[in-house]
């Protein structure tokens, strides 16, 4: 998804006319930062997880909303000098981050209750 997106949103981080001085992070903190959100993602979305009654999709879906808003929208109430077309797409890149996010936490945890029953 980012590599779809990067078009639009990749002069922002290279183009310093622009003046939002954004810069791209190394692996030494994407890798860290990645595994964190994931135990985040996780911790947060067990009780929710616990508690919904929901087929599995049903369950993705509302497990990406939750991830979505908690990621997409209260992340950006402070940017809001951002351009649109920079808020676009970081907004659906986080949001498809959300979704496969949500769909391996649920698969992942469904194969382990499976085992153990």
């Amino acid at each position: 998804m980012s590599i779809k997106l990067s078009t639009v949103d990749h002069p922002y981080y290279t183009d310093p006319v622009l003046g939002l001085e954004l810069a791209i992070p190394g692996f030494e903190v994407m890798i860290p930062l990645g595994i964190a959100r994931g135990i985040i993602y996780v911790l947060v979305l067990i009780l929710p997880m616990a508690m919904a009654k929901l087929k599995k999709w049903k369950l993705v879906l509302y497990l990406t909303a939750i991830l979505a808003v908690v990621g997409a929208i209260a992340g950006f109430i402070p940017l809001q000098l951002w351009p649109i077309a920079l808020r676009v797409t970081h907004g659906l890149e986080i949001t498809a981050d959300s979704f496969f996010h949500s769909l391996v936490i649920v698969k992942v945890l469904d194969k382990f209750s499976k085992e153990q029953i």
